[in-house]
């Protein structure tokens, strides 16, 4: 009897280990036996390649997750381990896979190491010593801790680096996402997939889609069916988008996506602090507009596809009729590139190039209604009276659109000073009532480069200046009427009471995760400068400055112009003098080197380089000062 229990005692063990190694392929025998002996316990596991490779397993509410190291590309023998908010531990257990290696280590397996941490983050050295006969060095292992942000772990059938090679390919996957004390709030299936144009293209640090089969609610977000998990790779202060979205739903404009930030890990790899944020989308939670009413048979198939010049889509067989009276969700851009990759698109007479999100598979006579109205609108406001011809008769622009909605996704770009403003990633939306239509502008999207936030263009980075948005609207007297009104009564009165308090206390939130982000990809970051802190006094000193020029000029009747600072074809500085001020103000605001190319500087010219500029003459109107060089 004792011999029978002792082979089942045996048996179950085996299979114990055998389950253990369908949980965490990355574990040596031994190392299932610690779990086995140390379920509770944080592991450090140390493997065999010409650089060792670690990682660590942590318990998140019971379960266990591998977390890679990464290793510092400038430091050999540095490795992080990023935590996530919750499952720090000042006590690891090693476990040796070097046996069979180049590598070995004084460590025995299962030694549990103390890591003193302090402010977030510890450290740890490990002797290792080359079978082969090289010297002894020790391998450095700092931890860092999430600072009270949610984690989301996502796992895939494809590896992260097949991932990278193609920002289209979607793929499987699951998501779990852990509370700041690492509970778990939500596992489910998804699909998963780059995210972004120019964003995608430019950083190393990636966006992603999570597209959820069924619509789900992501840490108390509106239900619905894909959310972003947002970089902010170019945003040296991470809070940009973050500080938008939250002050647009403030100030009353719809469907202003929700937020949280959020310590974000695919396939065991730490990829840094993102923004999780809700996708636009149209459907009952999110943007609802009038439903297709053909919705259900498109996806059935029985379309042929269409494409001429500037208009493309699907069309019906023939005898089947059209749903005319039907919402729409609409995206403009105003890259001619990216105008190929949209599935149903159109292009006004004037040039303006619109993505139809939704329908889906919008038909050749929904998107002749919507391009038409768009045309009928752009007519209204280039009109003298601001009215134009329509199916249903003369209308003014303002009967045409939600003027709420256009003056205050007016403001928050004229106060983001926005890149992007109306041309680049802006939405707008069409709901039917009663039989009218109505054209929505919003949700806002995509800010990291706003704020003063732009290498490549010296206007957009002075916080002064008035930028053009909304083509005709800006010019229009009623309009900037109820602008000056909105700014008045609403936006001015948040910008003097919120803005700092808001963004003062995200950073305060995310300050160590910002810190782990940094670590993770300050080596492949050509767009930082300066410290997280910089970075959000930076954001900070323009809102402050632009909501100074703004009062001036809508409050207080004042009048700016811009003069440019033009080296040879480059302008390298712009700044805005008041009406009146004295050329050399300008002059004085900005150095240049006195030497280039073995030459001297002269002074600022006009544009022949013949006349000097005068420091004491009035700016009366648009200048550009020229760099002459001997």
């Amino acid at each position: 009897m004792i011999k029978k229990r002792k082979t089942a005692a045996i048996g179950f063990c085996v299979l114990f280990l055998i389950g253990l190694a369908f949980l965490e392929i990355r574990i040596s025998p031994e190392g299932l036996l610690c779990r086995y002996l140390y379920p509770q316990d944080v592991f450090l596991v140390l493997e065999d390649s010409d650089r060792i490779e670690l990682s660590c397993n942590v318990i998140l509410d019971g379960k266990r997750r591998m977390i890679k190291a990464y290793a510092s590309p400038k430091e050999e023998n540095l490795y992080y381990i990023f935590l996530p908010a919750g499952a720090g531990k000042n006590e690891v257990r090693i476990i040796n896979n070097l046996s069979h290696g180049k590598w070995k280590s004084a460590v025995q397996d299962f030694t549990k190491i103390t890591v003193p941490f302090a402010n977030g983050m510890g450290e740890i050295r490990i002797a290792v010593s080359d079978t082969g006969g090289g010297e002894e060095s020790s391998l450095c292992i700092r931890f860092m801790e999430a600072s009270g942000q949610p984690t989301v772990f996502v796992e895939t059938k494809e590896t992260l680096d097949r991932l990278l090679q193609d920002r289209d390919l979607k793929v499987e996957g699951n998501v779990c996402i852990y509370d700041a004390q690492a509970r778990t709030l939500m596992n489910d299936t998804i699909k998963f997939k780059g995210h972004g144009n120019g964003s995608w293209d430019n950083n190393s640090k990636k966006s992603w889609l999570l597209d959820f089969k069924e619509p789900a609610s992501v840490l108390g977000m509106d239900t619905g069916y894909k959310y972003i998990a947002v970089s902010n790779a170019q945003d040296v202060s991470y809070i940009r988008n973050k500080f938008v979205y939250d002050m647009a739903a403030d100030l009353g404009l719809a469907h202003s996506p929700q937020s949280e930030f959020v310590n974000f890990y695919v396939n065991g790899e730490y990829l840094g602090l993102y923004l999780l944020t809700e996708g636009i989308e149209a459907s009952q939670e999110r943007i609802s507009v009038g439903r297709d009413r053909q919705d259900t048979w498109k996806r059935k198939g029985g379309m042929q596809y269409y494409e001429r010049t500037g208009e493309k889509g699907y069309r019906m067989p023939d005898g089947i009729p059209e749903d005319e009276n039907v919402g729409y969700l609409l995206r403009e851009e105003d890259n001619e590139d990216r105008y190929a990759g949209m599935e149903c698109a159109f292009i006004t007479e004037n040039g303006a190039q619109f993505d139809i999100i939704y329908p889906k598979k919008a038909t050749e006579k929904q998107i002749l209604n919507i391009k038409n109205y768009m045309q009928a609108l752009h007519s209204a406001i280039e009109s003298e009276d601001g009215y134009c011809d329509t199916p249903q008769g003369r209308k003014h622009y303002s009967e045409l659109i939600d003027l709420d909605s256009f003056i205050r996704k007016y403001l928050i770009e004229q106060i983001s000073k926005n890149h992007d403003g109306n041309t680049g990633s802006s939405y707008f939306y069409i709901d039917i009532l009663d039989g009218n239509a109505v054209l929505y502008e919003g949700p806002v999207w995509d800010y990291d480069i706003a704020f003063g936030n732009i290498v490549f263009n010296e206007m957009w980075r002075e916080p002064r200046g008035l930028i053009k948005l909304n083509p005709g609207l800006d010019q229009r007297e009623e309009f900037m009427a109820c602008v000056i009104q909105y700014y008045e009564e609403y936006f001015k009165p948040y910008l003097e009471t919120e803005a700092e308090k808001k963004i003062r206390e995200d950073a305060d939130r995310i300050r160590f995760s910002a810190l782990m982000d940094r670590a993770r990809w300050e080596d492949d970051n050509v767009f930082w400068e300066g410290s997280f802190d910089d970075g959000v006094d930076q954001l900070l000193d323009f809102i402050y400055i632009r909501k100074q020029f703004l009062d001036d000029v809508w409050l207080h009747g004042k009048t700016f112009y811009r003069m440019n600072f033009v080296d040879g074809d480059t302008i390298v500085k712009t700044v805005y003098l008041e009406e009146g001020a004295s050329v050399g103000a300008a002059i004085n605001t900005y150095t240049i080197s006195q030497d280039k190319d073995g030459m001297s500087f002269q002074g600022w010219y006009d544009e022949r380089l013949e006349e000097e500029i005068s420091h004491d003459s009035k700016v009366t109107e648009d200048m550009a000062l020229w760099a002459k060089w001997e």
